[in-house]
């Protein structure tokens, strides 16, 4: 019963940003991929190891973060 609302809560929030301007719905979007980003510590890190294996010591640490955070919020962005 808990994901059904959780769902029904999701299409609720996607509906409203559908029918706002798109530059306002892109910013909600890309805020509620910050919000991802910093409250799943798991994903986070899951996402900083995976950059680190690709990148290896190219990046520094803070453009590794800088696209783990940046693919938080694409991912919403995509689903909006």
């Amino acid at each position: 019963m808990a994901y059904y609302l959780q769902y029904k809560m999701i299409q609720l929030l996607a509906f409203l940003l559908r029918i706002l301007p798109i530059s306002f719905s892109l910013w909600c979007g890309r805020r509620a991929g910050d919000f991802i980003f910093f409250c799943l510590p798991r994903r986070r890190k899951i996402a900083l190891d995976n950059i680190h294996k690709a990148y290896g010591n190219t990046l520094s640490e803070t453009d590794k973060r800088d696209l783990a955070r940046a693919a938080f919020q694409s991912m919403v962005v995509s689903v909006l």
